[in-house]
């Protein structure tokens, strides 16, 4: 099987970027896949920003030299291999398109529904639920409470076969973009990861939820500057971090690993 690990970034490249250039190439090279780093492609020339920033992850769908690979790993430049990781995520992999979801976002949206009403929380989920229903005439992923299930965009597994049906498929993210604007929902509803999550309920694509443990995710849940504002749900099954704090993408490579791979308590972290 030919395997490819793949992360762009357009812009100055920062220290986190290029930390996490390095820790994923090494983990390719453990795992026998190649890798690829794309130096601003700038690939989604045609959207407003930030959308063309966050839609680049597409560029294995349209791009035809990704179709000589078997399967593509997709990963953002603010994710991290633990130590010595040696677990290969492309063994066993027999969909068409692999995401994690994110297990903490579907109660803490709910909660958010008072407080941040304008912008990200279960209410305006359950808008953007009703635009996919009409879109494709099916119901949204939900959690066993009935939330609306939530999924993360920064690991992203694709087969060929993937890639292709995409490509054929999925809606124009133009097309999509404008039908989130002209809904009067946030901009966030418009953004990549949303439009991945719409398009692989609405068109009959062969998708599976991967382990969490491919995209643990460490991020603030509410304004802060301490540890105290951190969930960090890293555990013994953590393979992925995907390190989503405020300023990270200009901590060192040291500050990085720790928060990779050490308990929170030592992470020598407290960053504004």
């Amino acid at each position: 099987m030919k395997n490819l690990i793949y992360q762009y970034w357009d812009g100055d490249i920062p220290n986190g970027c290029r930390a996490s250039q390095d820790n994923m190439s090494k983990y390719a090279e453990r795992i026998g896949a190649e890798y690829w780093f794309d130096d601003n492609p700038r690939f989604c020339k045609d959207l407003p920003p930030p959308l063309d920033h966050f839609f680049g992850s597409f560029k294995p769908v349209y791009d035809d030299k990704f179709l000589e690979y078997d399967n593509v790993l997709y990963v953002d430049c603010d994710i991290f291999a633990v130590s010595r990781l040696g677990e290969n995520i492309f063994e066993g992999f027999d969909a068409d398109l692999g995401v994690c979801s994110e297990p903490f976002q579907p109660e803490h949206r709910l909660q958010l529904n008072a407080t941040d009403a304008g912008w990200i929380n279960n209410n305006n989920d359950e808008r953007w639920g009703l635009i996919v229903r009409d879109l494709f005439a099916c119901n949204i992923p939900r959690t066993p409470s009935g939330l609306p299930k939530v999924y993360n965009a920064g690991v992203v597994l694709w087969s060929n076969a993937g890639l292709r049906h995409a490509r054929e498929k999925f809606i124009p993210v133009l097309d999509y973009v404008q039908i989130i604007m002209n809904s009067g929902l946030p901009h966030f509803y418009a953004h990549d990861q949303v439009y991945l999550h719409a398009m692989m309920v609405g068109t009959n694509i062969d998708w599976v939820e991967l382990d969490t443990g491919w995209n643990t995710i460490v991020h603030f849940y509410k304004r802060g500057k301490d540890k105290s504002c951190i969930n960090d749900p890293r555990d013994e099954n953590t393979k992925l971090v995907h390190i989503m704090l405020k300023g990270a993408k200009d901590f060192s490579q040291a500050e990085l690993w720790r928060i990779t791979n050490l308990p929170i308590s030592v992470w020598q972290f407290n960053r504004p």
